[in-house]
């Protein structure tokens, strides 16, 4: 029997939940103490780390037989850097099956039991999902999640190449959830390098690696108990692989290793986009509750060279009410749109959608208005389309204008407005005070989660 002692107020919850990770979790605003090693986790072999404090009573935790492996002979804990925090980034949801493939074999296991599978010597898997379980290739396993990883070569879905190793598997609706387990450093220049062009300077470069790095950390915190910490596209922050490795990004994230934003002695959430325009927005406009002090708008002039400043999207009421209607916001056909609220920083709050007469409809009811909020309605008509929330409307026969500046949610960090201030030849610790005012940098595996 092993014993670890950890000064806490609170009880340390134990949790198994997936193949060769073991983590203490202790629910964030409970935590007053400095507690930067609170994970366990493994390479090769399982093994503890945990750091004491002697400002609070401890609360021993037994650990029997965790692994097979007797905790008292394994390697002192000398903490974990932020190359071993792991990530989980789901790549693809599909409901007809996923194809993984590497140039060495690959080796699969129930990820629940951690028991190997019997596919034969395969160096690529079609896996599918089945009312029974999963099938692998021709074969079918009564499991509901594996792992797949590879211990010669990287492992390729969709033609991207990828670290680290997968877990596929059921959710709730059936469907192939594909997830990506890779060690933060090197998730970080998958992020890196797919969120700004690799020859833009550096110190944009740096502040790009730093807000990343700071932004995956905070929801892997928050998604704890979820299958996975981030998406791998806009909807989080765009991830695609060893394809993006380049030297300057690499480089960049090399440099700022393990270096996190902190506010309060708490992670921050680090926002970002890429044009803002004028302005940045306040995080309470975009995202409801959020309404963190170093999320307010700050003026930003050093953007201007985006390609994105200025957009004009040219569309019709038939359309509009097309792409509403495949995102579930149901109206009747519509014979106007009008702006009918702005935020502080001049961006659209709220449209009035009007609608007309449709056949059937009887009652004063049948014409009427409807309000949409504009983050929604550029999230339903397409963010590709409407850039930003920061835009005039107007009315040129059937057709509607879009006359807009910026690009993204403007909350945060402005990608374009980085490289403007890196071009002035001031460093990232410049750039990240500037949009995140009132943040410390802080490095992760010393900085107390409280």
């Amino acid at each position: 029997m092993a014993i670890c002692r950890l000064p806490l107020k609170t009880l340390v919850r134990l949790q198994h939940e997936r193949v060769g990770v073991l983590r203490l979790h202790v629910p964030q605003p409970q935590v007053k103490q400095r507690l930067p090693r609170l994970l366990i986790h493994q390479r090769r072999k399982p093994w503890l780390s945990a750091q004491a404090s002697n400002a609070l009573p401890a609360v021993t935790v037994f650990l029997l037989a965790v692994f097979g492996v007797n905790i008292a002979d394994t390697p002192p804990a000398h903490g974990l850097e932020s190359a071993d925090v792991e990530i989980r980034a789901i790549l693809a949801r599909s409901q007809g099956g996923v194809s993984l493939m590497a140039m060495d074999s690959l080796r699969i296991l129930s990820a629940e039991s951690a028991a190997p599978l019997n596919t034969g010597e395969v160096n690529e898997i079609k896996v599918t999902p089945h009312p029974s379980g999963l099938r692998i290739n021709k074969l079918l396993f009564p499991v509901d999640s594996i792992r797949v990883d590879s211990e010669g070569s990287l492992i390729s879905l969709g033609g991207k190449v990828y670290r680290g190793y997968f877990v596929v598997q059921k959710n709730n609706a059936g469907l192939l959830d594909v997830v990506n387990h890779v060690y933060m450093e090197d998730y970080l220049k998958g992020v890196v390098g797919a969120e700004m062009p690799p020859d833009w300077p550096i110190e944009a470069l740096k502040a790009q690696a730093v807000a990343a790095r700071t932004y995956v950390l905070f929801k892997r915190s928050e998604n704890f108990d979820n299958p996975f910490d981030v998406e791998s596209d806009i909807n989080d922050q765009v991830y695609r692989g060893v394809e993006v490795e380049q030297d300057n990004p690499t480089n960049a994230v090399n440099q700022t290793r393990g270096l996190i934003l902190v506010y309060k002695n708490r992670i921050a959430r680090t926002y970002y986009h890429s044009t803002s325009g004028p302005r940045t927005e306040n995080a309470a406009e975009v995202f409801g509750g959020i309404n963190e002090p170093y999320l307010k708008s700050v003026k930003c002039t050093y953007g201007r060279k985006s390609p994105y400043y200025n957009w004009q999207y040219i569309t019709t009421l038939p359309k509009i009410h097309a792409a509403l209607s495949r995102g579930g916001f149901r109206t009747g056909p519509l014979r106007g749109m009008k702006i009918s609220s702005r935020t502080s920083t001049g961006r659209v709050a709220k449209l009035t959608l009007l609608t007309r007469k449709s056949r059937g409809a009887k009652g004063p009811k049948a014409k009427g208005e409807r309000n949409i909020n504009a983050t929604l309605l550029r999230k339903l008509v397409g963010s590709k389309l409407i850039k930003s929330t920061n835009f005039k409307l107007n009315k040129r026969g059937s057709k509607y204008i879009f006359k807009g500046v910026g690009y993204g949610h403007g909350v945060g960090l402005c990608q374009w407005g980085a490289k403007g201030i890196a071009e002035k030849n001031f460093s990232f610790r410049k750039i990240l005070s500037h949009y995140y005012p009132g943040t410390k940098l802080a490095n992760w595996d010393t900085f107390g989660i409280e």
